[in-house]
Protein backbone atom coordinates (compact mmCIF):
# COMPACT_ATOMS: atom_id res chain seq x y z
CA UNK A 1 0.00 0.00 0.00
CA UNK A 2 2.66 2.31 1.11
CA UNK A 3 4.63 2.12 -2.28
CA UNK A 4 1.31 2.64 -4.33
CA UNK A 5 1.16 5.47 -2.70
CA UNK A 6 4.14 6.43 -3.11
CA UNK A 7 3.81 6.18 -6.96
CA UNK A 8 0.84 7.86 -7.32
CA UNK A 9 2.18 11.28 -5.37
CA UNK A 10 5.68 10.74 -7.93
CA UNK A 11 3.12 10.51 -10.60
CA UNK A 12 0.82 13.82 -9.25
CA UNK A 13 4.42 15.60 -8.65
CA UNK A 14 5.53 15.02 -12.12
CA UNK A 15 2.19 16.41 -13.96
CA UNK A 16 2.19 19.33 -11.59
CA UNK A 17 2.90 22.29 -13.88
CA UNK A 18 6.29 23.38 -12.16
CA UNK A 19 7.50 20.14 -13.24
CA UNK A 20 6.23 19.07 -16.42
CA UNK A 21 8.08 20.10 -19.23
CA UNK A 22 6.79 23.00 -20.99
CA UNK A 23 5.33 22.56 -24.58
CA UNK A 24 7.18 24.35 -27.58
CA UNK A 25 4.29 26.39 -28.29
CA UNK A 26 4.63 27.30 -24.85
CA UNK A 27 8.52 27.74 -25.26
CA UNK A 28 8.21 29.87 -28.35
CA UNK A 29 6.09 32.25 -26.49
CA UNK A 30 8.38 32.62 -23.99
CA UNK A 31 11.47 33.22 -26.09
CA UNK A 32 9.58 35.98 -27.95
CA UNK A 33 8.10 37.65 -25.14
CA UNK A 34 11.31 37.66 -23.40
CA UNK A 35 12.86 39.41 -26.52
CA UNK A 36 10.33 42.15 -27.34
CA UNK A 37 11.36 43.32 -23.94
CA UNK A 38 14.89 43.58 -25.16
CA UNK A 39 14.26 45.21 -28.14
CA UNK A 40 14.87 49.17 -27.50
CA UNK A 41 12.68 50.79 -30.80
CA UNK A 42 14.29 53.91 -30.11
CA UNK A 43 17.41 53.42 -30.79
CA UNK A 44 16.08 51.15 -33.89
CA UNK A 45 17.24 47.76 -32.07
CA UNK A 46 15.86 44.84 -32.20
CA UNK A 47 16.29 41.46 -30.51
CA UNK A 48 16.80 38.67 -32.41
CA UNK A 49 17.08 34.77 -31.52
CA UNK A 50 19.95 32.47 -32.58
CA UNK A 51 18.67 29.19 -30.83
CA UNK A 52 17.21 27.55 -27.75
CA UNK A 53 16.91 24.59 -25.80
CA UNK A 54 15.03 23.40 -22.77
CA UNK A 55 16.67 21.84 -19.61
CA UNK A 56 16.61 21.51 -16.11
CA UNK A 57 19.76 23.03 -15.16
CA UNK A 58 19.77 23.79 -11.24
CA UNK A 59 18.18 19.81 -10.81
CA UNK A 60 15.20 21.26 -8.98
CA UNK A 61 12.99 19.36 -11.10
CA UNK A 62 11.97 22.39 -13.33
CA UNK A 63 13.14 23.03 -16.89
CA UNK A 64 15.04 25.92 -18.35
CA UNK A 65 15.01 27.97 -21.23
CA UNK A 66 18.45 28.34 -22.23
CA UNK A 67 18.29 30.85 -25.06
CA UNK A 68 21.54 32.82 -27.12
CA UNK A 69 20.29 35.55 -29.06
CA UNK A 70 21.31 38.87 -30.40
CA UNK A 71 20.55 42.93 -29.72
CA UNK A 72 21.06 44.37 -33.83
CA UNK A 73 21.40 47.70 -34.34
CA UNK A 74 21.47 49.47 -37.82
CA UNK A 75 25.41 48.56 -37.57
CA UNK A 76 26.08 46.59 -34.87
CA UNK A 77 25.48 43.42 -33.21
CA UNK A 78 25.96 41.47 -29.65
CA UNK A 79 25.22 38.34 -28.59
CA UNK A 80 23.97 37.00 -25.33
CA UNK A 81 23.29 33.86 -23.39
CA UNK A 82 20.35 33.97 -21.03
CA UNK A 83 18.32 31.38 -18.68
CA UNK A 84 14.62 31.56 -18.95
CA UNK A 85 13.23 30.30 -15.37
CA UNK A 86 9.58 29.80 -14.35
CA UNK A 87 6.87 27.81 -15.59
CA UNK A 88 4.73 27.23 -18.14
CA UNK A 89 3.46 30.72 -18.99
CA UNK A 90 5.76 32.48 -16.73
CA UNK A 91 8.92 32.57 -17.56
CA UNK A 92 11.96 35.25 -16.59
CA UNK A 93 14.81 36.23 -17.09
CA UNK A 94 16.89 34.53 -14.12
CA UNK A 95 20.58 34.94 -15.73
CA UNK A 96 21.99 36.60 -19.05
CA UNK A 97 25.99 36.46 -19.58
CA UNK A 98 26.84 38.47 -22.94
CA UNK A 99 29.38 37.32 -24.99
CA UNK A 100 32.31 39.14 -27.03
CA UNK A 101 31.75 37.68 -30.58
CA UNK A 102 28.88 35.28 -32.04
CA UNK A 103 27.15 32.34 -30.89
CA UNK A 104 25.22 29.22 -32.13
CA UNK A 105 21.93 27.29 -31.21
CA UNK A 106 23.03 26.16 -27.40
CA UNK A 107 22.96 22.45 -26.26
CA UNK A 108 22.80 21.24 -22.79
CA UNK A 109 24.27 18.07 -21.66
CA UNK A 110 24.45 17.09 -17.45
CA UNK A 111 23.62 20.35 -16.44
CA UNK A 112 26.43 22.11 -18.44
CA UNK A 113 25.49 24.42 -21.38
CA UNK A 114 27.57 24.40 -24.32
CA UNK A 115 27.86 26.88 -26.91
CA UNK A 116 29.69 27.26 -30.09
CA UNK A 117 31.02 30.77 -30.75
CA UNK A 118 32.95 33.13 -32.85
CA UNK A 119 35.49 35.50 -31.13
CA UNK A 120 37.75 37.97 -31.66
CA UNK A 121 41.54 37.26 -32.72
CA UNK A 122 44.24 40.55 -31.93
CA UNK A 123 42.87 42.73 -35.29
CA UNK A 124 39.84 41.19 -36.01
CA UNK A 125 37.14 44.09 -37.57
CA UNK A 126 34.15 44.39 -35.50
CA UNK A 127 32.21 42.94 -38.22
CA UNK A 128 34.04 39.25 -38.58
CA UNK A 129 35.65 37.21 -35.31
CA UNK A 130 37.52 34.49 -36.82
CA UNK A 131 38.74 32.05 -33.71
CA UNK A 132 36.13 29.17 -33.46
CA UNK A 133 36.04 28.12 -29.87
CA UNK A 134 33.02 26.08 -27.96
CA UNK A 135 32.73 27.94 -24.39
CA UNK A 136 30.88 26.01 -21.57
CA UNK A 137 28.63 28.02 -18.93
CA UNK A 138 27.39 26.62 -15.50
CA UNK A 139 23.48 28.11 -14.16
CA UNK A 140 23.53 27.84 -10.32
CA UNK A 141 19.90 28.58 -10.16
CA UNK A 142 20.81 31.97 -10.05
CA UNK A 143 23.74 33.05 -11.79
CA UNK A 144 25.23 32.30 -15.28
CA UNK A 145 29.16 31.56 -15.33
CA UNK A 146 31.29 30.78 -18.01
CA UNK A 147 33.90 27.91 -16.83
Amino acid sequence: MTKFLTLIALAMLAASPAFAAPSDKDVEAAVGAYLSTKADPVNREEAVAIGHTVADLDKDGAEEVVLTWSTMGASYSHDNVSVLKGTTGAFTEAATFSVNGTTEKPQVKDGVITVEQMTFAKGDPVCCPSVKKTVTYNFDGKTLTEK
